[in-house]
């Protein structure tokens, strides 16, 4: 988990319940899974959990088990959003710290957190087309203060559903795009 963390940037949340699935399938693990598994190859004797609808929720502390076990429903407060599911920020909202009007820019809903206050906010990467419209100054202040430019953490109420504009590789593309175009904004970070 820390090679993860490391990795990817993250932190991740122990002894925390952070989403409900749907298990699809199960079986003999096969070309392909890998990737969502992250794994560098096939392990013959490991099963896929084909995982659906998969929906974050307000983290709340669970002790994990092996095996299947009940958690009291009433601890679930699932997210109206659904993992990887694109959301439009609604008119008004504001990022104060930036000076800047979010309302119209568009994302995926990723996880639940929860602020040090208790407030859960949604963590919305931003699309290729929002990434691409991005003032260089908000871009360069997230880099100086050690923010991620590439999305935000809102309040539920703060986003509504909406059609996707691009795909994962597209903001991949324009994210590298970007980190080229700007690189003295994102070298300054990396002497730090």
């Amino acid at each position: 988990m820390e090679e993860m963390e490391e990795e990817y940037g993250c932190t991740f949340l122990y002894g925390h319940a952070l989403c409900t699935v749907r298990i699809a399938d199960v079986r003999c693990m096969r070309k392909g899974d890998e990737e969502k598994a992250l794994m560098d190859e096939i392990d013959p004797e490991s099963y896929s959990w084909v995982l659906e609808d998969i929906r974050p929720v307000i983290p709340f502390p669970v002790k994990g088990k092996q095996g299947f076990f009940e958690v009291d429903d009433t601890l679930i407060g699932v997210s109206p959003f659904k993992y990887d599911e694109t959301v439009v920020v609604k008119s008004g909202t504001l990022a104060q710290d930036f000076g800047i009007d979010f309302s119209g820019w568009h994302g995926r809903a990723c996880d639940i957190l929860l602020t040090e206050e208790g407030e859960p906010r949604v963590h919305v990467i931003w699309d290729s087309l929002s990434l691409r419209s991005m003032p260089l100054t908000v871009m360069e202040k997230c880099v100086k203060e050690g923010f991620d430019w590439t999305g935000v953490l809102l309040r539920l109420h703060e986003i509504e559903h909406a059609q996707p504009r691009d795909t994962w590789d597209d903001v991949r593309d324009a994210i590298e795009t970007i980190e080229e175009e700007h690189s003295y904004i994102f070298q300054e970070d990396q002497d730090s």
